[in-house]
């Protein structure tokens, strides 16, 4: 699931298409590799070639995205520092409903972690 958000993420299937996929039972539980092949074969492929990724490269990058996820959810902030900047873009459907929900319920939290109020580049 992490590979086919990631796809979403990096434009390389539009959301309605990542949904329809998300809903069919049989892809959550297929092998990776399955799931790979199934999500390579049907990616924009000019945008595969503009971020310079080859076939096993997703795999690759869903790893990455799979160990920082769960790296977050068992992360627990602690202290205060002098300042944080927070950077976002617009959140995947599974993680909130809007950017709203986002920043007011999510990210608004680091503000309890920073001295000033952060500063929120949108």
């Amino acid at each position: 699931m992490c590979l086919l958000h990631l796809t979403q993420f990096l434009g390389l299937k539009p959301e309605e298409d990542v949904e329809n996929i998300e809903q069919n039972s049989g892809f959550s539980a297929a092998p990776s590799s399955d799931a790979l092949v199934q999500i390579v074969r049907a990616a924009d492929d000019d945008r595969m070639e503009e971020l310079g990724l080859k076939d096993v490269a997703p795999a690759r990058w869903s790893n990455v995205t799979y160990g920082l996820r769960s790296m977050a959810v068992e992360y627990e902030p602690m202290g205060q520092v002098d300042s944080i900047d927070i950077f976002h873009v617009i959140p995947l459907q599974q993680a909130a409903t809007s950017r709203e929900e986002w920043v007011d319920e999510r990210l608004s939290k680091w503000q309890d972690f920073s001295r000033p109020s952060p500063d929120s580049m949108l």
